[in-house]
């Protein structure tokens, strides 16, 4: 459940991209002091193993690995959090968020996601893995609820439009057999006049 996978390797990975000032060696010998070049980098961090960061030059297969946070960093804003924020969860002490905010956990996703080996370093760290992963299923129950209530609701409103149609279509086609027997009544009229001579 929303670990790292093949379909989605970003589960409970949190990527920021940050300028890091790099010496230009042969700018630096040329000028005889040391040049630097803002070069744009990407920290990748696992949520709960903050020894396992990596950080690097941005690649084309960063920027479209890490979509959000690119756009994010290229108009200077911070990446938006996505998922459910610990601190609205409810089952966080200011203390525990401050803990699991240093270990790279900001998110109720991130937290369900925690690998068995770094639940240690988190006080109560398996049942706060499990409370997660319970809280992301009954909401994904929720979701489910909802969307099918909405589409229940189309289907009622899908249902009364079709109605009406066939009204209409039947309204119509009572005013078509109507004009038809009115043109088949002056039909022989006409007739009956160009025939009798008077």
């Amino acid at each position: 459940m929303d670990r790292p996978t093949v379909e989605n390797p970003n589960a409970g990975v949190h990527a920021t991209f940050e300028l890091h000032p790099i010496l230009q060696g042969v700018e630096s010998k040329q000028a005889g002091r040391e040049i630097y070049k803002d070069v744009p980098h990407c920290r990748i961090r696992v949520a709960g193993q903050p020894k396992s960061e990596f950080v690097g030059p941005v690649t084309d297969e960063l920027k479209v690995r890490f979509p959000r946070e690119w756009d994010a960093f290229q108009r200077g804003v911070e990446a938006p959090t996505h998922g459910t924020p610990l601190s609205v969860w409810g089952r966080i002490t200011p203390s525990l968020l401050r803990t699991l905010n240093a270990l790279g956990i900001k998110t109720v996703e991130d937290m369900a996601s925690v690998a068995d080996l770094a639940l240690g370093e988190i006080p109560g760290g398996f049942k706060l893995r499990d409370e997660a992963r319970k809280f992301l299923s009954l909401s994904q129950s929720a979701a489910d609820v909802t969307r099918l209530e909405e589409l229940e609701a189309k289907h009622a409103e899908d249902k009364a439009t079709i109605q009406a149609q066939g009204q209409k279509l039947a309204e119509l086609q009572e005013q078509m057999a109507e004009f038809l027997r009115a043109s088949a009544e002056k039909e022989p009229k006409k007739k009956r006049k160009e025939t009798d001579p008077e």
